[in-house]
């Protein structure tokens, strides 16, 4: 009993700190909406899209296996999935504001920035090379990573995650919506505050 009592214990810490990690992504968001709607600057030199009206990515470039993806919404869910080519594929979309990002052979960064304080549905659909890490995060969508097989770190406030085929170390939070991990090799740590967890065959290390 006092073992349970202990894990419960463990658990809330982590979520604690994952709840204010999303918190502060948040806040910082914000603040850079409030700074681009006072300071007017062109950005494209530096790979952001400063249109007001709906924007969208469709590219693709060379890419390494042991690159990160690094993903950001506000609204919107968010996809990635691997593939044996040495490319990424990057098919983003915001009905309002603009999509920020930069984007080298070793890390592909995408970020959707507020239009006067508002955002729409936004869109990411990735294709990188199988070994890629992956960062994802959303305050309100699904986060899915489908045949990477690499690291995954995701992260959503409302929303189900879903992580298939992945090795290495495997973070899943959300605070409303189910969990779903299938054929994963290495550490597992998953965690929802409202709604279902399911992991099968997972192996090779701790499931927390």
């Amino acid at each position: 009993e006092r073992e349970r009592e202990r894990e419960i214990e463990r658990r809330a810490e982590r979520l604690s700190r994952n709840i204010e990690k999303t918190v502060e992504a948040s806040i910082e968001g914000a603040l850079r909406a409030v700074e681009d709607a006072l300071v007017h600057v062109d950005k494209r030199q530096q790979g952001y899209d400063s249109r007001q009206s709906a924007t969208r990515i469709d590219t693709t470039f060379t890419f390494t296996a042991d690159g990160t993806v690094d993903l950001t919404s506000f609204n919107g869910d968010i996809t990635v999935t691997g593939w044996a080519r040495n490319q990424a594929r990057v098919r983003a979309s915001t009905e309002r504001g603009s999509l920020r990002w930069r984007f080298s052979s070793t890390r592909i960064s995408v970020e959707a920035d507020a239009y006067r304080g508002r955002t729409g549905e936004t869109e990411y659909e990735v294709t990188v090379p199988e070994g890629t890490r992956v960062i994802l995060r959303s305050m309100n969508g699904s986060l899915a990573v489908r045949g990477v097989k690499g690291g995954v770190d995701l992260h959503t406030n409302n929303g189900d995650v879903e992580v298939t085929d992945a090795n290495g170390r495997v973070e899943m939070v959300t605070l409303s919506g189910d969990l779903t991990g299938l054929r994963i090799r290495g550490s597992v740590d998953a965690t929802s505050l409202n709604g279902t967890v399911t992991l099968t065959d997972v192996q090779g290390g701790s499931v927390s």
